[in-house]
């Protein structure tokens, strides 16, 4: 009963659109992760957070452009700006004293 519901609803069809918004917003995501895990003394969750938020929104203008590379220039602002924000963040966390 529940499959002959959403097969007449055509629920794949309204799904579509969502998968491919998030298939524009996790390749950030995913590449943060991996530096972070790698990198983590010299980060902060803060500045992951906005160097993941810099590159989804990237992407996903990118993605509404048609664009075929919005995945990895996505990915590599993300990165930018984590590296920006850790050089930046750097000389604070020295002056705390972390």
């Amino acid at each position: 009963l529940t499959t002959f519901i959403l097969g007449a609803t055509r629920f794949d069809r309204q799904f579509l659109p969502f998968l491919d918004v998030l298939s524009a917003l996790l390749p950030p995501a995913l590449f943060i992760m991996l530096v972070v895990a790698w990198w983590r003394p010299r980060t902060s969750t803060r500045t992951a957070l906005w160097a993941w938020l810099a590159g989804a929104a990237v992407a996903l203008v990118l993605k509404l452009q048609g664009q075929l590379l919005h995945m990895p220039l996505g990915a590599l602002v993300s990165i930018g700006v984590l590296l920006i924000g850790s050089y930046v963040n750097r000389d604070r966390r020295l002056e705390i004293g972390e």
